[in-house]
């Protein structure tokens, strides 16, 4: 087991360098073999508590072709592992008493009214309102009914201002009555970021900027990466369906160049990151809201966003992926565990999982978005477990 007394990140890298130099760490050798059978391009991997790094280990490559191997200021997309940043910036306005989690969004965004399809033997597909309203919780928690425009000629979802495509998404039905089912997307993320805009009159990567990422010190996380962060910018890969060979595979998703505001708006779950700056974040929950001397949200909103938020018949709608924590159900903007755990992929194959019961988190920046991405996050999460389990760490 390695052992350090390292607290704040102003010397993790030089730390993570002098103990790479004496050979791959536990995570490393957990991950080594999806590397070597080209499953996995690499990773960097960081566990802390709530006020210091316990381990900090990378493996594998940047960009496989170049050979150029992931180091620990590695940049990458983080995609909808960022939905908890975009959360604890709406749980701090609703701190602040300036929104609550049961008002309706209409409240907010007085032209948001999408409607619902009739259903049934008397239905006739008319357009009508919900029978309740979509509220900020159901933005968070996935139960909205709201759906993206999945046509081909779709514009993509970061090439136009929030307000737009809000928009836009109130001019499709809604899929199901609000409160009525969980399905996962990123619109309700969107949506509730734009909530973020109107109610503090600032766009969401100002507020963002001022509230959460500059104080807590994550200043490699940005919606618009500049140009020596894009120097560090791992290169994505993909596994096609019925093949065996990463392929190197641009962010499509995103619109070029990806650090051109003029071509690009701020995006609701479009955050670039690193390891580092996202393990800073999970420091923040493990404190429960409060990190180096700091309150930035209170524990009541913690407890909100990391517990079971969804009913009953919503909740029969959570997939249950195998190979990882059992998940039990989800919070606001955080996947649950069956173990009290919380966590949030995001496609590309960066990770942050928060075990508040033995109190470490793990976080993976990778740019993998393979089928063995899940797989590669069980091995690591069992791997810290078996290493920091003991709470006498702490």
């Amino acid at each position: 087991m390695r052992k350090t007394s390292v607290r704040w990140f102003g010397t993790w890298v030089l730390w993570a360098t002098a103990a790479s130099a004496a050979g791959p760490g536990p995570l490393a050798r957990a991950v080594q073999p999806f590397v070597d059978q080209g499953q996995y391009a690499g990773a960097v991997m960081i566990v802390v508590s709530v006020d210091k790094v316990l381990d900090a280990e990378t493996v594998g490559f940047a960009d496989v072709e170049r050979g150029e191997p992931m180091r620990p200021d590695t940049f990458g997309y983080i995609a909808s592992t960022g939905k908890p940043i975009i959360a604890t910036a709406v749980m701090m306005l609703v701190d602040e008493g300036k929104v609550a989690l049961d008002d309706p969004v209409s409240k907010y965004l007085p032209d948001f009214a999408p409607r619902i399809a009739a259903q049934g033997a008397g239905g006739n597909g008319e357009l009508s309102a919900p029978a309740q309203p979509v509220t900020v919780r159901m933005l968070l928690n996935n139960t909205h009914g709201l759906m993206p425009d999945l046509l081909p000629t779709a514009r993509p979802y970061d090439s136009m201002p929030l307000a737009e495509h809000v928009r836009d998404l109130t001019s499709h039905p809604l899929a199901h009555e609000p409160g009525a089912a969980f399905v996962y997307s990123g619109v309700g993320i969107n949506v509730a970021a734009r909530v973020v805009e109107v109610v503090s009159g600032e766009d969401i990567e100002k507020f963002l900027r001022r509230k959460l990422l500059t104080p807590l010190g994550m200043k490699d996380s940005t919606f618009f990466p500049s140009n020596a962060q894009l120097t560090r910018l791992a290169t994505s890969y993909w596994m096609p369906p019925g093949t065996t060979k990463l392929t190197a595979t641009p962010l499509s998703m995103l619109t070029q160049p990806l650090g051109d505001r003029k071509a690009r708006f701020a995006p609701a779950g479009g955050l670039f990151s690193t390891a580092p700056d996202m393990a800073r974040f999970g420091q923040l929950f493990l404190g429960r809201g409060f990190y180096r001397g700091h309150r930035y949200l209170s524990e009541a909103s913690v407890d909100a966003m990391t517990h079971r938020s969804l009913g009953d018949e919503a909740q029969k709608g959570v997939p249950q992926i195998p190979g990882v924590d059992i998940v039990l159900s989800y919070g606001l903007g955080w996947g649950v565990a069956a173990n009290g755990a919380y966590f949030h992929p995001g496609l590309g194959g960066a990770d942050i999982g928060i075990d508040a019961t033995r109190r470490f988190a793990v976080v993976l920046l990778a740019q993998s978005g393979t089928q063995s991405s899940f797989a590669v996050r069980s091995v690591v999460m069992k791997t810290a477990e078996k290493l920091y389990l003991t709470p006498a760490r702490f």
